[in-house]
């Protein structure tokens, strides 16, 4: 986590990227957002058993993910 918060004041302040709000407030939305991916990811790998299975998974769900995002 802490390497996330540094590389964020790296990026914003080394490549002068604009910045609409304040750390406290991106560490907050930054943080949950992190942890969630983890859990999730530590979830679905209790659900597949082989590593095959994952790229039989992605290819069957990203056309419909497709059409769910509305990018098509």
């Amino acid at each position: 986590m802490m390497f996330v918060s540094v590389l964020t004041v790296l990026a914003t302040q080394g490549f002068a990227l604009p910045m609409l709000g304040d750390y406290p407030t991106l560490l907050a939305f930054i943080v949950p957002y992190i942890l969630s991916c983890t859990f999730f990811a530590i979830t679905l790998s209790s659900l597949i058993y082989r590593r095959e299975d994952c790229i039989l998974i992605f290819v069957f769900m990203s056309v419909p993910m497709v059409f769910l995002s509305d990018i098509s």
